[in-house]
Parts: C-alpha cells; sequence; structure tokens
C-alpha cells in the first residue's frame, strides 16, 4: 500500500529488549525470538550483563538480532575496581529511545534495578521476570546464603548511593 511506502516500519512496532546474564539466557533469548518475535511487528534487542573478567561471554556474537554488552561494576565484587563507572543510561538511551516490554532472567543485580527504573519511564512498559528454576533454593544453608547476600548488597547500595552519588538505582 501506499502507507507502507511512507513508513517502512509498522506503526504498532514493539520494542522488546532482553536482559541476560549468561549463556543459557542467551539460548533462552533465541528460542523465544524465533517463537515469538522474529516478525516485523517487533524490534528485538537484548543487552548482556556480564561481570568484568568473565571471559565465557563473548562480544562477537553472529545473532539476528542487535545487541549490547554491559560490564556490570556494581556487583560486590567489582564495585571497588573502577574509579569511573561506564555511564550507563547513555548506553541505555543507545539501544532505544523507550522500550514497551523487557524481559529480565535475574532481579538481585543493581544494573538490573538501573535497567528496570530506565525501562519505567514508559508507562506502558511491561516487565516480566522469566523463571529459570529452583535450583539451591531448598538447600539447608540458603537462608545463611541470603542473609550474606543481603549484607553484601546493602553494602554496596550504600556506597554506591551515598557516597558516589550514582543516580537511579
Amino acid at each position: 500500500t501506499l502507507q507502507n511506502q511512507f513508513y517502512p516500519f509498522s506503526v504498532n512496532m514493539k520494542n522488546v529488549l532482553f536482559v541476560i546474564g549468561n549463556e543459557y539466557h542467551l539460548y533462552s533469548a533465541l528460542c523465544l525470538y524465533y517463537k515469538y518475535y522474529s516478525s516485523s511487528d517487533y524490534k528485538f534487542k537484548v543487552i548482556i550483563t556480564k561481570r568484568p573478567g568473565n571471559i565465557r561471554i563473548g562480544t562477537n556474537y553472529k545473532l539476528p538480532f542487535d545487541y549490547l554488552v554491559l560490564d556490570d561494576y556494581l556487583n560486590h565484587l567489582d564495585f571497588l575496581r573502577i574509579k569511573q563507572y561506564p555511564n550507563y543510561l547513555n548506553k541505555l538511551n543507545s539501544t532505544f529511545e523507550r522500550v514497551d516490554e523487557l524481559n529480565i532472567y535475574f532481579d538481585f543485580t543493581i544494573l538490573i534495578t538501573l535497567i528496570v527504573n530506565w525501562v519505567k519511564k514508559n508507562p506502558n512498559a511491561k516487565v516480566n521476570l522469566i523463571h529459570e528454576g529452583i535450583a539451591g533454593y531448598y538447600h539447608p544453608t540458603f537462608n545463611r546464603k541470603v542473609l550474606t547476600r543481603k549484607i553484601k548488597f546493602y553494602f554496596v547500595y550504600s556506597y554506591l548511593k551515598y557516597i558516589k552519588r550514582f543516580k537511579d538505582i
């Protein structure tokens, strides 16, 4: 039609963003892309978050969609290793103007919180947490691990929020 000549993209195109943290999440995102999001109604992108020293996650994948790799310096192991934190918001703004649907595989990192807060600027955005299993949740030492994880998280959070004045977390 004449309208499609002037507007090569669908007016109702949805921006879909997946945030993954390992190769299993990448495989799942690929499966979901081919099953649901490979049509022209969706603009699909992936953000791969990884620890800076993690060599298992590469930066040169051949994927049928665009992706961005973010080194996560906001975790309890790496937050003191760097003097100047990357400008995550500028990197996020370069991926999409707005996100209509966000799919994340884990919810306990400060970087994920930053991404979710960035997505929430669109009041109609839908955020999905993809549950990846229950391995280890019923282990007898799980409650001690949770307490240790919470203490580490709040230490890093307090440092970034009040000492480094990191915004949007």
